[in-house]
């Protein structure tokens, strides 16, 4: 899945990133693992390698298992 967003924030090496859901995100096993809000928009957190700033577009990429993997560890593991 790739995506377009706007950095919105700032977290020492992660970014928050808003962006719009796509058709993509209809089919995607993950889509209730990211954090929804108004008018169809997601936030998503990434690891910021490229030193964006708040207000940047970027362009991001996230492969669905990994997603839900990534949900599994952080939501389901401190449950157990």
């Amino acid at each position: 899945m790739r995506e377009k967003g706007v950095v919105i924030a700032l977290d020492g090496d992660r970014a928050r990133i808003r962006f719009t859901e796509s058709s993509e995100c209809t089919g995607c096993a993950s889509k209730g693992f990211c954090h929804g809000s108004a008018g169809g928009t997601r936030i998503l957190t990434a690891i910021n390698r490229i030193d964006a700033r708040i207000g940047d577009v970027v362009v991001f990429e996230a492969e669905p298992g990994r997603v839900v993997l990534s949900a599994a560890i952080i939501w389901i593991l401190p449950i157990v």
